[in-house]
């Protein structure tokens, strides 16, 4: 396509993006208008949720008539939007469709998208895109494929003054202290993305404080790292000591080995339900680990992790990954295991995702890897597992995170695991999957009947306890309707 005449009346550029939920805002958007300069008065920033119709989506794009169309991609979005740039490209034949974002960084010219589009933007587009958005606005030629260098993070400009005061009330307000990761894992696009750079601090500081001002409570940070540097992660967590006080929460992803103790002495001064740890041990297996090339002290998360569960109120959040290349489910097993002693409030069983770029494809021959072709690109099977193993265990990640992570039944789940968590639980998702077919959509009343009528008719629990813990657990929420549990009682009895 030729160049573009400038813009005659249309309105200039639209940044969009689909997000998972209506909850989880763009930061990178964000970044982006921040950096438009004077261009700002004609471009729009408009964000969906992935239960937005297609066709509605693109009737609202198509509505903007815009000389140049930004949109952000990523693993979780891709189907959608693959399914509406052909329609984008054919009602907007003289737009400028401008794609970017992890998904399309790493080798952009085989994704299934580079036909439809006129520019893909890959790595850190800060910088880069308002000075593409410029060429085009004067009618200059570019390259299709522009490839960014990381930004000074000194020469950008503050983002969060784009958060409208209803985001910071309804959503989660997402900011970064750094940019970058130093490990090498595999399976992480982050391990591509050096140098760690960090932002001002003291700037930092007072954009935090000024988001607190207007009402943000919920705040993500979005560092691959948080504690990478043990001075910088304590002053920054000590200096939101307060607004946690006054009600905010903060969520950060941590390196559990390197936890140093004056950061977690920090931590448990943190009230109940204000402070997450996103901790990643993926395996506990030191020959996947290495093979995989990722760096992990077992001892040290250990005994730091169990540190914070006995003298902090910090909600841990752990994440364990299915179908690492040589890993099976015995040695699967034994870290689920390991973990669930430690006693995280939640263990996030994910499935290995190919990511475009990702270096864990190097292992695809030696061993039998092989993932769904189709987003999120998740793993079928490997030579250590087979496809029933896999989708077995996928099931298992279901049940895991719907009766034991949301904390619905802490009670009945004690009568369930005994000495073998993952042997418990994985009966469990056995019997559930004979029973009930299908592990989605079940309702909250069919959750408590289902798990107390595992406890009764297959692991002969007496009755009376089984009743003691359903009644602890559902009454964990007071607004609970009497009648549900009236129901559950008498099915059991």
């Amino acid at each position: 396509m030729d160049a573009p005449e400038k813009s005659k009346g249309k309105r200039g550029i639209v940044l969009t993006t689909i997000n998972a939920r209506y909850v989880h805002p763009s930061l990178g958007l964000r970044y982006l208008f921040a950096q438009l300069g004077a261009l700002q008065d004609q471009c729009t920033l408009i964000e969906f949720a992935s239960k937005t119709p297609n066709a509605l989506i693109a009737e609202s794009l198509k509505n903007h008539d815009p000389v140049i169309l930004g949109i952000s991609v990523s693993i979780w979005n891709i189907t959608q939007i693959l399914e509406v740039l052909p329609v984008l490209r054919s009602e907007l034949p003289n737009t400028r469709i401008v794609l970017g974002g992890p998904e399309v960084s790493h080798h952009p010219e085989r994704h299934p998208a580079f036909p439809l589009v006129d520019h893909v933007v890959c790595g850190e587009a800060d910088l880069e895109f308002p000075k593409l958005c410029r060429a085009i606005m004067n009618g200059e030629t570019s390259p299709k494929i522009i490839s960014c260098t990381p930004c000074d993070l000194s020469e950008l400009n503050s983002p969060y003054s784009f958060y409208s005061d209803q985001d910071l009330l309804e959503k989660f307000t997402y900011v970064e202290a750094s940019r970058g990761c130093p490990f090498g894992c595999e399976f992480c696009l982050s391990s591509l993305d050096v140098p760690v750079r960090r932002f001002e601090l003291g700037r930092f500081q007072q954009e935090i404080g000024t988001l607190f001002g207007r009402g943000a409570r919920r705040f993500k940070f979005i560092d691959r790292t948080f504690n990478l540097s043990a001075a910088f992660s304590a002053e920054l967590l000590a200096f939101l000591l307060p607004f946690a006080e006054q009600g905010a929460f903060f969520h950060f992803e941590i390196v559990p080995d390197r936890l140093a103790p004056e950061l977690m002495r920090i931590a448990a001064r943190y009230p109940g339900g204000t402070l997450q740890f996103e901790v990643g041990i993926q395996t506990f297996n030191p020959v996947v680990c290495e093979r995989i090339g990722r760096r992990q002290d077992f001892d040290a998360t250990e005994k730091n992790l169990r540190w914070l569960k006995e003298n902090s109120s910090v909600h841990l959040h752990s994440d364990l990954i299915v179908g690492l290349p040589g890993e099976n489910i015995e040695s699967f097993a034994t870290g689920f295991n390991r973990l669930h002693a430690i006693g995280p409030q939640e263990i996030q069983v994910g499935m290995l995702k190919r990511l475009h770029g990702a270096p864990i494809s190097r292992h695809d021959e030696a061993w039998a890897m092989s993932y769904s072709g189709a987003a999120p690109y998740e793993v079928l099977s490997t030579s250590h597992m087979d496809e029933a193993t896999v989708k077995r265990l996928k099931q298992f990640a279901r049940i895991v995170d719907l009766f034991f992570n949301r904390g619905q039944f802490p009670a009945l789940i004690r009568l369930l695991v005994r000495e073998n968590a993952f042997h418990d639980l994985m009966s469990f998702t056995d019997w559930l999957v004979l029973s009930k077919g299908t592990l989605h959509a079940l309702s909250l009343e069919e959750q408590f009947g289902l798990i107390s009528r595992y406890l009764r008719e297959k692991l002969d629990q007496p009755l009376e306890q089984i009743i003691s813990a359903l009644e602890a657990d559902y009454h964990l929420n007071a607004g609970r309707k009497a009648g549900p549990f009236r129901r559950l009682i008498e099915r059991l009895q």
